[in-house]
């Protein structure tokens, strides 16, 4: 699974244990803030495809929801659960 989006949002939901970049990642970004910049972060994971399964069938049921705030709700539902 790839992701990008604006640091705070994927930097939030990084693992820290065992991330020896995190530290000096942040001190990065808080640099690159103070400079006016704005800051793209990219994030992986390995998952399952049983996983990716279970989740792509509850991001569709959100997609396909006539209720335009019920479908937002349950994208970003869906969305979290992959972060």
């Amino acid at each position: 699974l790839l992701c990008k989006g604006a640091d705070n949002i994927i930097y939030e939901r990084l693992r820290r244990d065992g991330n020896p970049f995190a530290e000096v990642t942040q001190v990065h970004l808080d640099s690159y803030a103070s400079a006016g910049l704005r800051t793209l972060c990219l994030a992986y994971a390995e998952i399952e495809e049983e996983s990716f399964e279970q989740w792509l069938e509850e991001y569709k049921a959100a997609l396909t929801n006539p209720h335009t705030a019920s479908r937002r709700k349950g994208l970003a539902a869906a969305a979290g659960k992959m972060g």
